[in-house]
């Protein structure tokens, strides 16, 4: 939650020079009244007094409601922090106890079914044994009526008590080893109950481990910036001298282009152009004007060779004179070249061949030391190796 309350609270200098000038009205008008004040007089005054007064105490009402703003906007932030510091913990904490819960929901459900159905055996058993008891019941009532009907027949009902012994004694069987298995549920009930209760008893031991786990995280990731800004210091300090032996390569290849640009200076310089032939004065008829051909643009790239000047030649001019016509040499139009101050001196005796010029060893390639590339200073490194 952000806060829209100004930072500043009000001036007292305007609110305090108004109801110094509104007093100051009220007592001018009160001087400037000859008689008593009444009227108009009267009703100004208390207007510039009562004025007065609500500009005096404005800026206190004004600054006290600003600084309850503020100190209720400061409690609500505060307040906003601590229920997103709860809520996130709560979250946290809620997970795993929730998944704490559902397995321990799921064994309890597992277990009341258990004893349910263990609860459910004696009634049972005992539904099954009073039927058999009322069968039991019901077969002596036959037997003495079967008895008094029929006397002949005490071997047949002999036979038949035999048997119902017989049933009687596989029931209590049956009795006893239902006993015994719920006397086993039981058993299994009392070790899944003390397995439970040793369950709940390693979790605080498992939310200690996880608190110090935690806290040896927050140390790792403490120490994580101190590490990082120390790898940042090497690279930089090894970038630099990365940079400054690039610097040291540059100024050399530089030195060595300026010696080589000088050489070529005094070579051009050396060059002798002819000197036109003095004729009498001649009638010039119009003759096609000579294009200087522009020089072509000395450049001196990583691995370029610098071209020797080309010297173009102009048609000759058409000269008529007097008397017999002469062919005049024309003079020869050289194309300027892109250098500072290069003048070409005549000289008496006629052109001589140019000296060649040997080009200039290739330049090799400098690497920019300001281009820093978008993987960070490792990569600035391997191009600077690269670039040496």
């Amino acid at each position: 939650m952000s806060s829209s309350v100004p930072t500043r609270s009000l001036s007292l200098v305007p609110f305090l020079a108004a109801d110094a000038v509104l007093l100051a009205t009220a007592l001018l008008i009160a001087w400037r009244t000859p008689d008593e004040l009444t009227g108009g007089a009267l009703l100004g005054v208390i207007v510039c007094t009562g004025l007065g007064a609500i500009i005096a105490v404005l800026p206190f009402v004004l600054n006290d409601a600003h600084a309850r703003e503020a100190a209720l906007a400061e409690r609500q932030h505060e307040l906003v922090e601590l229920v997103t510091t709860s809520t996130a913990n709560a979250s946290r904490w809620g997970t795993q106890w929730a998944s704490a819960a559902t397995g321990l929901e799921d064994a309890a459900t597992l277990a009341s079914r258990s004893i349910a159905a263990a609860e459910r055996l004696p009634s049972v058993f005992q539904e099954k044994v009073e039927a058999l008891t009322i069968r039991l019941e019901q077969a002596e009532l036959g037997a003495q009526a079967r008895e008094t009907r029929v006397s002949g027949q005490d071997a047949e009902f002999a036979a038949k008590a035999e048997q119902m012994s017989a049933a009687a004694t596989k029931l209590e069987q049956l009795l006893a080893g239902c006993d015994r298995m719920e006397a086993g549920l039981r058993e299994s009930l009392r070790e899944q109950h003390a397995a439970f209760a040793a369950t709940l008893a390693e979790f605080p031991v498992a939310a200690a481990r996880a608190q110090s786990q935690r806290e040896a995280l927050d140390e790792r990731l403490a120490s994580a910036p101190a590490q990082f800004e120390a790898r940042v210091e090497r690279a930089a300090t090894e970038a630099e001298e990365r940079l400054s032996a690039t610097t040291v390569a540059i100024t050399t290849r530089l030195n060595e282009l300026e010696a080589t640009l000088a050489t070529l200076m005094e070579r051009i310089a050396n060059v002798s152009l002819p000197v036109p032939a003095a004729a009498p004065e001649p009638v010039l008829t119009p003759a096609p004007v000579a294009v200087p051909v522009p020089a072509p643009v000395v450049s001196v790239p990583s691995a370029a060779v610098v071209a020797a000047p080309v010297v173009e030649q102009a048609p000759e001019p058409v000269i008529e004179s007097a008397s017999e016509p002469e062919v005049v040499s024309a003079p020869v139009i050289v194309a300027p070249v892109s250098q500072p101050d290069l003048t070409l001196a005549p000289a008496p005796s006629p052109v001589a061949a140019p000296a060649p010029v040997t080009a200039p060893e290739p330049v090799k390639p400098i690497m920019d030391p300001f281009y820093i590339p978008n993987n960070g200073y490792a990569a600035l490194a391997d191009a600077m190796d690269a670039g040496e």
